[in-house]
C-alpha cells in the first residue's frame, strides 16, 4: 500500500510518498516534490497535482490512499471544494500537526519521546505547537507573523542586491526573488549556496 502525503502551504504544495522496496528495520525514506504556488491557488494546485499522480498509468507505484494536511477549517473547506472539482473522493483531510507527528514517527525521530514541540516556519508566519505523543493532545499552540519565510527571502534578496556591482538589471525581479527563496531552502541542508553574480 502506497500513501501519498500532501501539504498545502502558502508558497508551495509539497507531495511525499514512501520509497518502495525498503527492507524491514530500515528507516522509512520518502520521495518529495514541491510545486510553487506563486501563480495558482494552493488548494486548487494541490487537487490538480493529486489528480495527475492518481491518473498516471506509467506510475509503477499505484496510490492506495491520499492524506492532505490542512492548517485550519477554512483551508480544509477550500481543499475539499478543490478535490470535488477534480472528482477526487479517495482522500483524507488531516490536521497539519497530526500529519507532522505521523511523519516523524515513521522516520523514527520520535522514538523514546513523550512530548514534542513542532516548529513550522512558513512563508507567511511561524507556528509552534507542543504535542503530547502518548495521547496526541495539543498542549499549546502559537502563531506569530513577526517572522516568516518571506522575511528571510527578503533578507537574502536585499543582501544579494547590496553585493551586486552590476548585472541585476538583466534579471527579472520576481525570478530573482524565487532564486533567493530556493537558496534559502537549500541553506537548510547545506552550508553555502550560489546565486547569480
Amino acid at each position: 500500500m502506497t500513501v501519498l502525503g500532501v501539504s498545502v502551504g502558502t508558497s508551495a504544495v509539497r507531495l511525499a510518498r514512501p520509497v518502495q522496496g525498503l527492507r524491514a528495520g530500515v528507516d522509512a525514506a520518502f520521495r518529495h516534490r514541491a510545486i510553487d504556488t506563486t501563480f495558482d491557488q494552493a488548494e486548487q494546485l494541490a487537487a490538480e497535482s493529486i489528480g495527475v499522480i492518481l491518473a498516471d498509468p506509467a506510475d509503477p507505484e499505484s496510490i492506495s490512499a491520499t492524506g492532505v494536511a490542512y492548517r485550519d477549517d477554512a483551508q480544509a473547506g477550500a481543499v475539499a471544494r478543490a478535490m470535488a472539482r477534480q472528482h477526487i473522493a479517495n482522500y483524507r483531510l488531516v490536521p497539519e500537526v497530526h500529519a507532522a507527528v505521523q511523519f516523524l514517527r515513521s522516520t523514527g525521530d520520535l522514538d523514546g519521546l513523550h512530548v514534542v514541540a513542532l516548529y513550522d516556519l512558513g512563508s507567511s508566519g511561524l507556528s509552534v505547537t507542543v504535542v503530547d505523543l502518548d495521547n496526541g493532545k495539543v498542549l499549546a499552540a502559537e502563531r506569530s507573523f513577526a517572522v516568516s519565510g518571506n522575511m528571510f527571502d527578503a533578507a537574502i534578496r536585499d543582501n544579494q542586491i547590496g553585493r551586486q556591482q552590476s548585472g541585476l538589471d538583466d534579471v527579472d525581479g520576481r525570478e530573482f526573488e524565487l532564486r533567493c527563496r530556493v537558496a534559502k531552502e537549500q541553506l537548510s541542508s547545506s552550508g553555502a549556496v550560489c546565486l547569480p553574480g
